[in-house]
Parts: structure tokens; sequence; C-alpha cells
């Protein structure tokens, strides 16, 4: 397996963000992303009532946000089986493709992390209405990082879905997305890498245990899900700080077979995760269209 991973690895080679742009293979996208985080409000229409950008951006591309942001339209939230206008933070990863005017950039996916509070006043919250508390890590030991890839430099992270069960352990683990980050070579070679990637962080996987709080617990799939993704990086805050574009060869985006039917489910893809992040898959905020257009 060692001489395996070396082989791959002398396949690869770094890339400048120019060149790994340039290309996109046929299995594997080659794609710039950058994440931008906020907070949303929307009325009990499914309307947006405010929301805010923390992350801190160059003005054309917050003007093209400010623009569309607007006019997105979810799905109503009922609380008690009657709209209400709530809250959630938001998460926005851009996505930027090489084309011949230049880039294209488009709103590549939004996730959300649920408050589920009403945004009248906290005062008045009704029981049924207060925020659930989420799933924690206990014990997460990370996988080993593959020899001939850190050798010479190859990074890339793995975006796992997690079903936990009520008592804090694996129940089934499916790697939906990987990515190598500034590299350039071989679609083949690429995607070889990748799917060796996900093996490797399956198998770790599996060992993890979580706290799962009394409230949390459910017998709905989706509820009981998270996204984790796991890095492969030589220094913990590269590639991986909002506001930044960052290069990214990535794999087709897969489903885990257990989810099948669930209507509470959003999509979470490998670039819209940081390291150490642990997001449930179950939201109430649910987008009407599709938001990945260009700006």
């Amino acid at each position: 397996m060692k001489n395996h991973w070396a082989a791959i690895a002398m396949a690869l080679c770094i890339a400048t963000v120019s060149a790994a742009a340039a290309e996109t293979p046929s299995t594997t996208e080659s794609v710039m992303t950058m994440r931008v985080d906020g907070e949303i409000a929307i009325d009990p229409q499914g309307k947006v009532l405010d929301y805010r950008i923390d992350t801190k951006l160059e003005p054309a591309v917050r003007a093209q946000l400010d623009k569309a942001i607007p006019k997105w339209n979810f799905m109503p939230v009922s609380i008690h089986g009657k709209p209400s206008a709530v809250k959630s933070k938001m998460r926005i990863t851009m996505a930027a493709q090489e084309v011949k005017s230049g880039y294209a950039v488009s709103v590549d996916n939004v996730v959300f992390s649920d408050d589920r509070v009403p945004t009248s006043t906290m005062l008045t919250m009704s029981p049924g209405a207060e925020p659930v508390a989420d799933i924690s890590a206990k014990s997460m030991r990370p996988p080993g990082y593959p020899t001939g890839l850190m050798r010479v430099g190859i990074a890339g992270v793995v975006l796992l879905y997690v079903r936990i069960t009520p008592e804090g352990k694996v129940g089934e683990v499916a790697a939906v997305q990987s990515a190598l980050f500034n590299v350039k070579g071989r679609d083949g070679t690429m995607a070889e890498a990748l799917n060796l990637l996900e093996k490797n962080t399956i198998t770790a996987a599996k060992k993890w245990t979580f706290n799962v709080p009394a409230r949390r617990a459910s017998a709905d799939p989706a509820m009981m899900t998270v996204a984790i993704p796991v890095n492969y990086v030589m220094d913990k805050k590269s590639n991986d700080t909002p506001g930044q574009w960052r290069v990214e060869v990535r794999g087709s985006r897969q489903s885990a077979p257990w989810l099948a039917g669930s209507m509470l489910t959003q999509q979470v893809g490998v670039s819209d995760l940081a390291s150490g992040e642990i997001m449930p898959l179950g939201s109430r905020m649910q987008l009407r269209g599709d938001t990945g257009k260009a700006l």
C-alpha cells in the first residue's frame, strides 16, 4: 500500500491557481471555491426578512451577494403547526471557473445551521421552538496521512456523512465527496487518489464515538446524520479560511443510501465545511429552486 501511495503521489504535482483552475477533467472538476459565513431570517411565507454577512469580501463579490440573497425563496417553516418567521446561520460557498472572458462566479451551495428560534423574541419563545442541542465529538481519532502524499505535500479533504446511533456509535458512514488542493495531473490518477483517501477515512471513522443529547435523538435518519470533513493538510491553517479562494480538484457528490426519501436533508458538499466542523444534515431551512446561478 505504501508503494501504491507513492506512485500516485509521484503522478500528481502541485499547481498554481491559474493552472489548476484551467483544466477540467472528465470525472473530476477543477474549481476555485470560497466560503462566506452569515445569518439569515425569513418570514412565515419563506421570503427573506433580513440577512447578515460576517465574512470580509471584495466589494464586487459583496455587491453580487447583496443583489442575489434578497431574491431567495424558502419553503415556509412551521412551528407547532403554524408558519413562523425564523432565523438561521448560513454558509454560502462561491465557485469560480475560468471562461474566455475571465472567471464565471456563481453560488455553488448554501447550507444552514438551524437556530430554530422565532425571530420575534426570545422571552416569549415556546418550548417546542427551543434550539436543539447538537451532536458533538466524543472520540474521533484521525486517520493517518498517506506517506506518499505527505512526502510531496499533496493535500486534500474527504467529506463524510455519518449516521450516529442514539448511543453515540457510528451506525453507517459514507464518503460523499472528496477533493485535492492545488494539484494537476491525469484524471484517472487524481480519481484514484481521491478513492484511496476516502477508503482510508472511512476505516478510521467507523471507530468514532459521539455525544448525543437526549433531545437530539430521533428515529429520522436525517436528524441523526452529520457531515464531517476530514482534512489531509501539512498546515492546519491552509486552504481553510473564509473569504479566501482555494483551488480544488473534486470528485462528484454521492448520496448516502440511508437518506433516500428524507425531506429534511440538506445537501452538504466537500467545499462547504471547515476543518473540525460537524454539521447536522436535518434542516428546516429549505431553499426553493436553484441558487447555483452565475451572479
